[in-house]
């Protein structure tokens, strides 16, 4: 068959080869007016060299970046995520826990082609992510970052290198379902007494702060030196939403001792103090081991419940408790026309006795 002038052609080529027909277009002529022609690819029968060139004609691309892969993108992608985290758009922990999820769980599509690249191979990927460590299947968070780590790919290589790709599978990649959770329990008051009883344990100290907080446990972590002012009773932190970013967080007199202990070191971000190339996940660990040896059956996020659950049993105004705990606010008047002073916020948590 003859095709149209410059549309491309399709030859066979010499020896016994898997896909012998190769296909090619004309990307411009030389001085001496000769064709500069780039391969396309490689195919098995004249049929797939034709639906090849229709594809590219019907949305042509920069073959120099036909070859580019997975993980070529994601350099760049990374990139711009720590200017993120620079400008305080993107927490660090966030970013940790992309990148472990790229070198981790997705070294099977690193050298993927992105021309190439399958809804199918991706989602496979993530159905057989398995923890590191125990070998069991990863959770639905985990396999959360992996997705993410996918789109922003997808999105960078749409948008800034303008790959023909029409749409970002990638955002319909599954994950499973994260089931409600019912482990959020309160430490009650016999909790509570053993644990100031042991709180010469770092991590007891940092468990008792987020009892009287309600901070998330990821927003201690990213608290700044700087950001803490013991005299005045409170510090700044915050992450998530609007509402929970930069806000701040009254330190109850019970605790100032404690908060004391950690702005005491010299240290960019004192709570980290309490392990070194820290990390949530070890954190998490630790918690873990702890409730183990006190049969306790708590979450670290039980601390926030606690400190919740104490505000409203002392009588606490829930405008001032939202602003504390960095919950959305639907109430107009609060929310722009009532202008709350630290100390009202202060007041407020010394409620608990």
């Amino acid at each position: 068959m003859k095709l149209p002038n410059n549309y491309g052609s399709i030859y066979k080529k010499g020896g016994n080869r898997r896909k012998p027909y190769a296909v090619v277009v004309t990307t411009g002529w030389t001085d001496e007016g000769k064709q500069k022609r780039k391969v396309l690819g490689y195919v098995t029968s004249p049929a797939q060299g034709l639906k090849l060139l229709a594809e590219y004609h019907n949305n042509p691309y920069n073959l120099n970046i036909k070859n580019i892969s997975f993980s070529d993108i994601w350099k760049d992608v990374e990139v711009e995520l720590e200017k993120m985290v620079e400008q305080g758009t993107m927490s660090s922990s966030n970013l940790d826990s992309l990148k472990f999820a790229f070198y981790n769980h997705c070294q099977s599509i690193h050298n993927e082609k992105m021309l190439d690249l399958k809804f199918k191979t991706m989602q496979n990927m993530i159905d057989n992510a398995k923890n590191k460590n125990n070998g069991n299947e990863l959770g639905v968070s985990a396999k959360g970052f992996i997705k993410t780590v996918c789109v922003k790919v997808f999105n960078y290589a749409i948008i800034e290198y303008e790959l023909p790709l029409l749409k970002n599978t990638a955002v319909n990649l599954k994950c499973g379902v994260k089931k409600k959770s019912q482990k959020h329990i309160p430490f009650n008051e016999q909790e509570l007494s053993t644990l100031w009883g042991m709180q010469h344990l770092d991590i007891i100290k940092v468990l008792l702060i987020y009892c009287y907080t309600g901070v998330r446990p990821n927003e201690l972590f990213i608290t700044k030196k700087c950001d803490i002012f013991i005299d005045k009773e409170y510090f700044i932190t915050g992450s998530k939403t609007e509402a929970g970013k930069n806000r701040i967080i009254p330190i109850h007199p019970k605790i100032n001792h404690l908060i004391k202990y950690f702005y005491d070191h010299d240290c960019d971000y004192p709570f980290t103090i309490i392990y070194s190339n820290f990390n949530y996940a070890k954190v998490k660990r630790e918690f873990s081991k702890l409730m183990d040896e006190l049969q306790m059956n708590h979450t670290p996020y039980d601390g926030r419940h606690t400190f919740i659950t104490m505000m409203k049993k002392a009588g606490a105004n829930d405008y001032i408790l939202k602003r504390i705990v960095g919950h959305s606010i639907k109430d107009i008047t609060e929310n722009v026309y009532t202008h709350r002073e630290v100390s009202d916020l202060i007041n407020e948590v010394k409620k608990i006795k």
